[in-house]
C-alpha cells in the first residue's frame, strides 16, 4: 500500500513537471532552433558529393546533443531553485510528500521532457534524411539512445546542484561538470599537458566525473558501424549507477537545507 502511494505522488510530481517544463519558452524556442539547424544541413550537404547522408545524420545527432543539454541544464537546475525562491516549496512539501519524493518526481519529470524534445527533433532528423533516401539504422538510433542516456545523466547533475545552490550557481555547476565530462580524457593527462598541474588532481577528477564521451557515438553512426547491443548496457548501467548516486546525495543535502 506505501509502495502505491508512493508511487503516485511520484507520478503526480513528474507529470506536473512536465507540464510546466514544456510550456516554457526555452522549450519551444530550442526545439525550434535545433529544426532550423536540420533544415540547414539539408543545404549544406550540397556541398560535398555523395556525402548528404552523413553530413545530416552528423549535424543532426550534432543538434540533438547540444540542444537537449542545454533543456537539461536551465529546466533541471530550476526545478528546485524556482519553487524555493517563490516560497512555494512549503506548500507542496506537505505529508505525505516526502522531500524525497519531491527530488525523484521532479528528475522523472526532467527525463520526460528530454525525451519529448529528443522525440521532436528526431523527427526533424528523419525527415531530413528521408529528402535524401535515408532512414534510422540501427547504429542511428543507438547513438540517439547513448545521448538520452548522457543528456538524462546531465540533468541529474542540473538537478543534483539546484538541491543545494541557486539556480544561477546550479546552471554554473552543471555547466562546469557537463563540459569537464567530455574532457575526462584530457584531465586524465592534464599534468602532461599543462606544466604545474597536480598529477593527483587531475586523476581524481578523471575518477569521480562521469565520462560523458563514453556516450558518444555519433562517429559511429555516421559511418554507419555496428554498435553491439553489449555496449548499450554497459552504458544504460554506467548511467543509472551515476544518476542513482546524485539524486542520493542530492536528496541528502535537500533533506538537511533549511527552506526558511
Amino acid at each position: 500500500m506505501g509502495f502505491l502511494s508512493s508511487s503516485r505522488r511520484l507520478r503526480s510530481v513528474a507529470y506536473n513537471t512536465y507540464l510546466e517544463s514544456v510550456r516554457q519558452r526555452l522549450f519551444v524556442g530550442v526545439v525550434f532552433f535545433a529544426f532550423l539547424l536540420m533544415l540547414a544541413a539539408l543545404v549544406l550537404k550540397d556541398i560535398s558529393v555523395h556525402q548528404d547522408k552523413k553530413i545530416i545524420a552528423d549535424i543532426g545527432l550534432g543538434a540533438i546533443d547540444f540542444f537537449g543539454t542545454i533543456i537539461a541544464i536551465f529546466i533541471g537546475a530550476d526545478l528546485v531553485g524556482r519553487d524555493v525562491e517563490r516560497r512555494t516549496l512549503h506548500l507542496l512539501l506537505v505529508k505525505p510528500l516526502s522531500r524525497e519524493e519531491f527530488i525523484i518526481g521532479r528528475y522523472l519529470g526532467l527525463c520526460l521532457t528530454i525525451l519529448t524534445s529528443m522525440a521532436l527533433m528526431c523527427v526533424g532528423l528523419s525527415l531530413a534524411l528521408w529528402t535524401v533516401q535515408g532512414g534510422f539504422s540501427w547504429s542511428l538510433l543507438s547513438a540517439v539512445y547513448a545521448l538520452l542516456l548522457q543528456i538524462c545523466l546531465t540533468g541529474a547533475i542540473a538537478v543534483f546542484f539546484s538541491t543545494t545552490t541557486s539556480r544561477v550557481l546550479a546552471i554554473l555547476g552543471a555547466t562546469i561538470l557537463a563540459v569537464l565530462g567530455r574532457m575526462t580524457d584530457v584531465l586524465k593527462n592534464a599534468s602532461v599537458v599543462v606544466e604545474g598541474f597536480p598529477d593527483w588532481l587531475g586523476k581524481g577528477l578523471y575518477l569521480c566525473l562521469p565520462n560523458l564521451l563514453n556516450f558518444d557515438l555519433k562517429n559511429r553512426a555516421v559511418y554507419g558501424d555496428s554498435v553491439p547491443p553489449g555496449i548499450l548496457l554497459d552504458l544504460t548501467a554506467y548511467a543509472a549507477a551515476y544518476t542513482v548516486g546524485l539524486l542520493a546525495l542530492g536528496a541528502l543535502l535537500f533533506r538537511r537545507r533549511d527552506l526558511k
